[in-house]
Formats: C-alpha cells, structure tokens, sequence
C-alpha cells in the first residue's frame, strides 16, 4: 500500500546468491527509488534517462560535482522507477545541516535521492532547475511547488521532521499511499550521521529531507 518505496542502500555488486533477476523484477512491479553515492573514482553513474530542465546559466558553474558515482547494477536501476544520489555537505565541524538537492557527474544533472522520489511519487518524467547571476535560484518537480534553495542546490534540513518508525518483525498491514523509506540499523551494517539533532540513521536522515522538502514546496 505504499506510494513510493525507498532503499537507500547501494547494491553495486552482484547478488552471491543469484537474487538479482528477482530483485529487478520486483523493482519494476512497485514504485521503487534506489541508491547510487557519487565517488572520486572515475566510475559511470546511472543508466537512468530521467528528463530534466535547465532554466537560466551553466548549472555545471555552482553544483558540487564528482567525477564519477558508484551506481545500482545495470538491471536494477533499469528495473527500478527511479535512482537517486545520497550525498551529504556536512559543515566544517562535520555536523549535517544542509543538504544539496543535485550534483554534476559525467556532464548530467543527478538529484539527490529525496528529489528523485518526490518526483516518481507524483509520477512526473521530469525535474527543473533555475539557474541565475548568482547560482541555483529554485527547483521544482512539476507536480509540486518551487523548491527555493541556496546557490549551490542546498536546503536546510529541518530536523523536526521524523518518520514513523516500524520494525520489519511488525509491519502494519497497508501503508496507506505513504513514502516507505527501507532501512538498516544493525551493527556494522549502517554508520550514524553526525546532525544538530545528534546522530541518525542515513534513512532518517532522507526521511527528514523529504518532510523538508514537503514543508519547501
């Protein structure tokens, strides 16, 4: 009963066990937004030809920019709805308080995973960035308002903004057309982030991104 399911976890590698054909297959029943981490290795991001509209100057000029993304399996990211960027700014004391909506790799635009599942929620093909004298002006999914950002695609995260929270030993029966965000929280298997709210798990770290964004928009 979801309306969006996202698994903020990078799946780079080939399944051991031979899952993959059935994980791709599931992804492209269910409306699915999954992960890839930009990289200073020369790496290929994304298969996904996602449209996206350039109002204004060289956007290239003031987003953070990698040279390349550690990106989904190919059949995954085909399979899935959509493939977003997990990328934090921390600040010099390496706390996380702003967030970069989108960055620049192998001369494409890619939105950051809160973005990209805003726009497969409303089911647009599409994202617009404007570009003015001074940088990032605005971003918008066009089913939903303007996003007003800094000049370099940032937000501040609004960290009042926290999920329900559910264990996979009790999930309720129907989501009820919510965003799902799948995350880990064991030991060694997902890292805190360091917030101004304290340390939080990476998914609720996006989960507080998008109930921004929904504030923003």
């Amino acid at each position: 009963g979801a309306s969006t399911i996202v698994i903020p976890v990078l799946m780079t590698e080939k399944d051991r066990l031979g899952g993959d054909p059935d994980l791709a297959k599931t992804l492209a029943k269910t409306p699915s937004v999954i992960a890839q981490t930009p990289t200073t290795q020369n790496k290929k991001p994304d298969a996904v030809r996602r449209g996206v509209a350039v109002m204004g100057g060289d956007p290239y000029v003031w987003l953070y920019s990698w040279p390349g993304a550690l990106s989904p399996r190919p059949e995954l990211a085909q399979s899935a709805k959509g493939v977003g960027t997990t990328v934090a700014a921390p600040e010099v004391d390496g706390v996380v308080r702003r967030m970069p909506l989108v960055i620049y790799s192998k001369e494409q635009l890619h939105p950051a995973l809160a973005l990209e599942v805003l726009r497969v929620a409303a089911g647009d093909p599409s994202f617009q960035i404007k570009i003015g004298d001074m940088g990032v002006e605005a971003l918008r999914v066009p089913q939903f308002g303007k996003i007003a950002t800094d000049d370099l695609s940032r937000i501040w995260v609004d960290w009042s903004k926290k999920p329900v929270e559910h264990s996979l030993a009790k999930l309720p029966k129907d989501f009820n057309k919510v965003i799902v965000i799948v995350g880990i929280s064991a030991a060694g298997l997902a890292n805190p982030v360091a917030t101004s709210r304290g340390e939080v798990w990476p998914h609720d770290m996006q989960a507080s991104v998008l109930g921004t964004l929904d504030r923003l928009s």
